[in-house]
C-alpha cells in the first residue's frame, strides 16, 4: 500500500458516517464507523470522496476484515476504472478515423505510460481523476458525433465525479459551455441552449450530491474548497527538485513541465514531437471542421491548468501526480502525431500502421517489464542519476520489497529492529514476518538496519554499511544499511 491509503480510506469512512447520519441511519453499532470523526471536524473535509465512498461501500458489502484485503480491493477498483478509461480513450479515435489500428495504438499509449500504469494500482485520487475525466471527455466526443442524449447526460454525471476528486476539472464543463454559447451566437440554433441546460444541470446537481461537505452550505463550502485547493497551505512539507529543496508554493515555474518531460517514455515522446510538429509542417486537416471544438476542450485541459498553477503560485510537490489528468491531452497529442506519420506523411511504407503499432507496443511493454514492480518510479534516460536530483519513491511502496529482500539475506533471529524513514502506514501491506521488524518510531541508531527511499539522503547515512540496494535502469529505488555496532 501507499502512504496516503490510510488517509484516503479515512476520508471515505468520515463521509460515509456523515451520509448515514444525514439520512437518520443509526451508526452506533457499525464497527467500521466507531471512533470516526464528524465530517465538519475532519481535517480533509473539503477533499472529494466520491471514489472513497464507492470503495467503502464495497468494503461493507464484501464484509472485509483483513486490512490487507481492504487495500487490495481498493487497488483493484482503481485499476479496473483505469482499464475502462483506456477503452473510452481509444473510442475518441475510433469515432474519428474508423481504424482498428489507430484505436489499438491509442489504447496502448494511454495504458502503458510507465508512471501512469504503475500508479494505477494504488493511487485512487490522482488516477481516479484521470480515469473519470477521460471517460467524461470521451462521452462528449460520442455526443458530438452521434447526438445521443444519454452520452451528454453520463458525461455530465461523470465529470461531476471528476470535479469531486480534483476541483480544477471544473474547467471541462466551463469550456464546453463557453463553446456551446459561441455556437448559439454564431448559428442561432436553440439546440445549443438545450445542451447547455442539460449538461450544466446534471453536472452541478451531481457534483452537489457527490460532495456531502456541500450539503449544508453549498455556496460557502464550494468557495472554501476552491480557495483551499488553489493554495493548499495545509501541506507544509518540502519537495526535492533539480537537486534543491523547496517548500510548498516556492517551486520554480519549471516544476511541472520538467517532471512531465522526464517521466515520459520514448514512444510517448516521439508521438508528442510529431504532434507538436504538425502545425509547423503544415498539416492542419485534423484540427478543423467537426473536431476542432472538442479538441480545444481536450488540449486546453493540459495547458489551462498549468497556466492557473503558475498564476496562483499553487502548491505542487513530489512529482506531477496532482496533474496526472494531463496524461489525457498528452496522449491525445501523441496519438495525433502517429496518425500524421501513418496517414499523411511522405512515408509511403506498406503496412506502416501495423509496423507503428507493433513498435510502440514492443517498446512500451519492454519498459513496463524492465521497471516491474517500480513503474511508478520511471525516469527516461534523459536524466542521469535521477535519485540525486529528484524524489524517486515518495510513495514508499518499495519498502515492502526491500524488507522481504532483507529477510531473505539475513536470518531474522539475528536482528530485531529495522528503521524505516517515514513509514506512514505502508507497513499495512507487509507480511507478518516483516511486521515484527517494524520499528520506525525508534531512533535510527538503536535499530539493526535502516531502509530508506533516499528522499533525505544528503549525508544522513554516512558511516553505515550498505548491504542492499535496488536499481532499475538508471534509477536507484531504495537502499538498506546495517547500523554499525
Amino acid at each position: 500500500m501507499m502512504i496516503d491509503d490510510d488517509t484516503s480510506r479515512a476520508n471515505g469512512l468520515v463521509n460515509a458516517k456523515y451520509v448515514l447520519e444525514f439520512f437518520k441511519v443509526d451508526v452506533e453499532n457499525v464497527t467500521l464507523l466507531k471512533d470516526i470523526e464528524p465530517l465538519y471536524e475532519w481535517k480533509d473535509r473539503d477533499y472529494g470522496a466520491v471514489l472513497e465512498l464507492v470503495t467503502v461501500a464495497f468494503e461493507f458489502a464484501l464484509n472485509l476484515e483483513s486490512i490487507q484485503d481492504v487495500y487490495m480491493m481498493r487497488h483493484i477498483t482503481v485499476f479496473i476504472l483505469f482499464c475502462i478509461s483506456a477503452i473510452f480513450f481509444g473510442e475518441i479515435f475510433n469515432l474519428r478515423y474508423k481504424s482498428h489500428s489507430i484505436y489499438v495504438l491509442a489504447v496502448i499509449l494511454y495504458f502503458t505510460s510507465p508512471r501512469i500504469f504503475g500508479s494505477a494500482f494504488f493511487n485512487s485520487k490522482d488516477l481516479g481523476c484521470l480515469a473519470l475525466t477521460t471517460i467524461s471527455v470521451s462521452l462528449l466526443y460520442i455526443y458530438a458525433q452521434k447526438k445521443q442524449l444519454w452520452a451528454l447526460v453520463f458525461s455530465a454525471v461523470i465529470v461531476a465525479m471528476a470535479i469531486n476528486t480534483r476541483i480544477i476539472i471544473a474547467l471541462v464543463p466551463m469550456v464546453f459551455v463557453i463553446i456551446c454559447f459561441t455556437n448559439f451566437f454564431m448559428s442561432k440554433s436553440w439546440e445549443n441552449l438545450r445542451v447547455i441546460f442539460v449538461y450544466s444541470t446534471f453536472s452541478i446537481l451531481f457534483y452537489y450530491l457527490f460532495t456531502p461537505y456541500l450539503w449544508e452550505s453549498p455556496i460557502e463550502n464550494t468557495l472554501s474548497t476552491i480557495g483551499n485547493m488553489s493554495k493548499f497551505h495545509r501541506w507544509a512539507g518540502e519537495t526535492y527538485f533539480m537537486g534543491q529543496w523547496y517548500r510548498g508554493g516556492e517551486t520554480p515555474w519549471s516544476f511541472l513541465p520538467v517532471w512531465i518531460g522526464i517521466t515520459q517514455d520514448w514512444p510517448m515522446l516521439l508521438g508528442l514531437t510529431l504532434g507538436l510538429s504538425m502545425p509547423i509542417i503544415g498539416w492542419r486537416s485534423n484540427w478543423v471542421g467537426n473536431y476542432i471544438k472538442q479538441d480545444f476542450i481536450l488540449l486546453g485541459l493540459g495547458l489551462i491548468p498549468l497556466l492557473i498553477v503558475l498564476a496562483l503560485n499553487s502548491v505542487v510537490y513530489n512529482d506531477w501526480r496532482q496533474f496526472y489528468f494531463a496524461h489525457l491531452p498528452l496522449c491525445f497529442l501523441s496519438v495525433q502525431g502517429y496518425v500524421f506519420l501513418i496517414k499523411f506523411s511522405f512515408l509511403k511504407i506498406k503496412h506502416i500502421s501495423f509496423l507503428v503499432v507493433t513498435a510502440v507496443l514492443a517498446l512500451s511493454v519492454n519498459t513496463l517489464i524492465r521497471f516491474h514492480p517500480y513503474q511508478y518510479c520511471f525516469f527516461n534516460p534523459l536524466v542521469k542519476a535521477p535519485h540525486l536530483l529528484f524524489e524517486v519513491d515518495h510513495y514508499r511502496m518499495s519498502y515492502k520489497q526491500a524488507t522481504e529482500s532483507l529477510i531473505d539475506k539475513f536470518p531474522t533471529q539475528d536482528y530485531h529492529r529495522v528503521y524505516f524513514h517515514e513509514l506512514r502506514g505502508v507497513e499495512n501491506g507487509f507480511s507478518k514476518e516483516a511486521l515484527k521488524l517494524v520499528k520506525s518510531w525508534e531512533p535510527m541508531d538503536s535499530s539493526d538496519f535502516v531502509i530508506t527511499n533516499n528522499k533525505y539522503h544528503q549525508g544522513l547515512y554516512d558511516g553505515l554499511l550498505l548491504v542492499d540496494e535496488t536499481w532499475v535502469g538508471n534509477v536507484l529505488i531504495n537502499q538498506t544499511y546495517k547500523v554499525q555496532e
